[in-house]
């Protein structure tokens, strides 16, 4: 909304939109009398009855034109691949070691969009993950767009647990002094 410029404002007052409240007021107390009126009782037949009934009457007893005088809609000026990248979704990630970003445990690197090469920044540059409308993944890094191509994820070091000493220490056994030790020559009297 910010990227494209565009206020919305709301209000749940319903004095402020009277149509809006006059419209559902209407649905909700014609529309299902209507639909028992012509017998509708399946939700495909209620579709087709709706779409090209009921709504075109509702539409001519209350629409009205739009007032070209207050009307703040304006030309749409993106292209796009534009509107592909401001429609989206936005994380703010950083980059590790190895250039990378990670998302939902995968591992992607910005590669410049003209060019095609492979980008490489700092670790924990900020960057902003972006996963766009039509969900290609791209970054914002220093006010630059890159695409995202995701790589193989880093082998973690796995250390082997040798067992070995384990086993010695299960196996041995309580100490048992030397034959000649001053302990086995004590004599019970």
């Amino acid at each position: 909304m910010q990227e494209l410029e565009i206020h919305l404002s709301s209000s749940s007052d319903p004095l402020f939109k009277p149509n809006v409240e006059r419209e559902n007021k209407t649905f909700k107390g014609r529309l299902i009398a209507e639909l028992r009126h012509e017998n509708i009782t399946e939700d495909e037949e209620a579709n087709k009855y709706l779409n090209n009934v009921f709504i075109p009457k509702m539409n001519s007893k209350f629409a009205y034109g739009i007032n070209s005088e207050k009307n703040d809609m304006r030309d749409n000026n993106y292209s796009l691949e534009e509107l592909n990248i401001i429609i989206s979704e936005q994380y703010i990630r950083k980059v590790d070691n190895s250039s990378a970003i990670k998302y939902k445990g995968n591992y992607y690197v910005p590669v410049d969009i003209e060019t095609g090469e492979i980008i490489s920044f700092s670790r924990n540059t900020s960057c902003t993950l972006i996963v766009a409308y039509d969900y290609t993944y791209w970054c914002n890094i220093e006010d630059k767009l890159y695409i995202l191509s995701e790589i193989k994820a880093p082998e973690k070091k796995t250390y082997k647990r040798t067992t070995k000493a384990i086993d010695e220490i299960n196996r041995s056994k309580a100490h048992k002094p030397a034959p000649n030790h001053p302990w086995r020559n004590y004599k019970k009297n």
